[in-house]
């Protein structure tokens, strides 16, 4: 629960670029040979724009392309201010990609530029970047730091430092400093509260609800939640269901009321896509252990209570012959309940192990028919454009079918998110496995490795991805080249054993 970046936005200068044409016609402007020189200065303010465009879309690789751009044209006209702006979008990429190490390079150089012009509103907006990037690394006392920084320099500059004490809230919360954490997210909302910043009023009573959670007050979390909904009623943000839902589950396990907390936790994964499979998984099966914990509570409870009525009998009698034969008869009795227990245990085990074994294939096939259609889709749009292109490029029908095929997009992110959804409920922990082999795969290199992972081929993985094969041969020499010795099919056939030699951070 951190401050997104993109409200930095606002601080950059005004662009001079028509404001009535779409970020369609600017991406199809940038690959057309231009028909007029514009001075150097320009072209970079235009990649600029560019990258904070595809920054918004979400589009990684192709706004990293046009800051980098606008930062080489900025570099050789020795303007060092542009060059630290231009950066704020490759800020929020990495933000976006949990890229700790980068932000923090980033967000260094940008702090150091800021203090030495003295402009303290973009060295508030960097040093916040830069506890950010601390967070990531989960290098905690020096993020913390970093917000305590910001809020003297806001209370300084006149500036609200609600969302610096929101984020300190966070920090402190990771930290296990549950009571402080608590303490700055009142505090948060409290300054908030006046100017009705909803933002950062939602971010205070969301972090004051996750240390309510660690703190085991439950009743407390179940009136922030609900205090929380009431101001998210009109927000726009696509992440506040699932973090409301998370709540809820973390309140109703701290009230030992298991089966809502494991309702709400499954919703949560309905709707949550920022965390891995692995961690999910861990969070299920914490719930899942507590909902059976209960049971078994309950169910010692009947044998104690049991156990109770029969002694109370063995004293009414006060036979001793009677005493020692229900007490052996007793024991008897438990251990065939025990038996029985054990075996109904070991049919639930097996149980589990077969329903488990019947979802993996069913995912490998889901797996196998989502690849097959992405790959007929798009070579029905390859035979769909040669054809466009056989035709005469001067009719009126060609031109609506070519204006046609320019706005049909070829794998979107969407198609990308929902395969690699399913891929990793076949591989599990394969993309962090790879990451942590090669550090610096791009994400190009990434869905080539997941790809050649099905065994593809060079054709089918360039017609999934929209591309030609010779793009496809291009990006395996490059990941084989970042490999070095080690062979990339080897790498992918390891099952379980791909192990992270980066240092852990």
């Amino acid at each position: 629960m951190k401050l997104k970046l993109s409200w930095l936005c606002w601080l950059l200068p005004v662009l001079p670029i028509n404001a009535q044409i779409s970020a369609t016609d600017h991406l199809l402007y940038a690959t057309e040979v231009p028909t007029h020189r514009v001075d150097q200065r320009t072209e970079a303010e235009r990649l600029r724009w560019l990258a904070e465009q595809q920054a918004d879309m979400g589009n990684a690789v192709e706004a990293q392309i046009y800051a980098h751009r606008a930062i080489d044209i900025f570099k050789s006209l020795g303007e060092a201010g542009e060059v630290i702006r231009t950066s704020i979008p490759l800020l929020s990429i990495h933000q976006q990609l949990h890229n700790g190490e980068k932000i923090i390079e980033l967000a260094l150089a940008g702090a150091l530029y800021a203090a030495s012009v003295g402009d303290t509103l973009l060295l508030i907006d960097m040093t916040t970047s830069l506890g950010i990037g601390y967070d990531e690394c989960r290098q905690y006392h020096k993020a913390l730091q970093c917000y305590l920084d910001c809020i003297t320099l806001e209370k300084a500059l006149g500036v609200s430092p609600a969302l610096s004490y929101a984020n300190a809230s966070s920090t402190f919360t990771w930290m296990g400093r549950y009571d402080e954490a608590r303490q700055y997210a009142v505090t948060a909302y409290q300054i908030a509260l006046p100017e009705q910043d909803s933002s950062a009023m939602i971010l205070a009573k969301l972090n004051e609800g996750l240390a309510l959670a660690y703190l085991g007050r439950g009743d407390e979390l179940l009136a922030v939640i609900a205090h929380t909904e009431l101001l998210a009623a009109n927000s726009e943000e696509a992440d506040l269901p699932g973090s409301i839902a998370y709540l809820k589950s973390l309140a109703y396990a701290t009230n030992r009321d298991f089966e809502k907390a494991y309702n709400y936790h499954k919703a949560f994964y309905q709707i949550d896509s920022a965390y891995s499979s692995a961690e999910r998984n861990a969070h299920f099966a914490q719930i899942e252990t507590l909902y059976q914990t209960q049971e078994k509570e309950m169910e010692n409870a009947r044998l104690n209570t049991s156990l109770a009525r029969q002694r109370a009998g063995l004293v009414i009698v006060g036979s001793l012959l009677l005493l020692l034969g229900a007490i052996t008869f007793f024991q008897y009795n438990r251990l065939k309940i025990r038996n029985k227990l054990l075996s109904a245990e070991k049919f639930l085990a097996e149980t589990k192990r077969l329903h488990a074994a019947e979802q993996q294939e069913y995912y490998e096939r889901e797996l196998q028919d989502f690849t097959r259609i992405v790959i007929e889709k798009n070579q029905a749009l390859e035979a769909f454009q040669a054809a466009i292109t056989s035709s005469d490029s001067h009719s009126d029908q060609t031109s609506a079918l070519q204006s046609e095929l320019r706005q049909f997009i070829i794998l979107t992110d969407a198609d990308w998110r929902n395969f690699r959804q399913k891929f990793e409920r076949v591989h599990l922990g394969f993309f962090e496995k790879f990451q942590c082999e090669v550090p610096d795969a791009t994400a190009a290199e990434l869905r080539l490795a997941a790809l050649t992972k099905l065994e593809l081929s060079n054709h089918e993985i360039a017609a999934m991805l929209g591309i030609s094969p010779e793009s496809v041969t291009k990006t395996r020499y490059r990941l084989r080249k970042k490999l070095g010795d080690r062979e990339l099919e080897k790498l992918l056939a390891e099952k379980g054993s791909m192990a992270c030699n980066a240092p852990s951070k």
